[in-house]
């Protein structure tokens, strides 16, 4: 199916083009005819995925910077990228220390939930035991 549709392009091609092509003229031509059939549109197959957040920070920090941009403190394009990249690694630092101080209050709050757990455990065994010792035993 392909090779038909390739030769109705190239029929359609020579019957619209002038009269004297030359032979380079028609081998490129057919070359892309050949180039469009075989290479899938690669744009509209591909889905754009999300930008991550190191993407979103260059994008919010590059803004502030062209704002704050004069002409007396003008950066070039490398020393925006490194400032800014400074400024990334300052903020993950922080953010992993926030992390890691969460993570420990979480592991406080689940320890402490877990104590609770087994007090009610065992204040349930007690009772337990109580009933147990409180019910006279019958004897047949």
């Amino acid at each position: 199916m392909a090779n038909t549709e390739l030769i109705n392009r190239i029929t359609e091609f020579l019957s619209s083009a002038s009269a004297d092509i030359s032979k380079k003229e028609l081998t490129v031509a057919i070359s892309k005819l050949y180039d469009d059939m075989k290479k899938p549109d690669k744009k509209e197959d591909k889905k754009k995925r999300e930008p991550t957040a190191y993407n979103l920070f260059m994008k919010e920090q590059m803004a502030k910077l062209k704002e704050e941009e004069t002409n007396e403190n003008k950066m070039t394009g490398k020393e925006k990228m490194s400032h800014i990249a400074i400024l990334w690694k300052a903020k993950k630092e922080s953010d992993s220390e926030g992390e890691k101080e969460e993570e420990k209050e979480e592991e406080k709050e689940e320890d402490k939930e877990d104590k609770e757990d087994k007090e009610d455990k065992e204040e349930d065994k007690k009772e337990d035991k109580k009933k147990k010792k409180s019910k006279p035993r019958k004897f047949l």
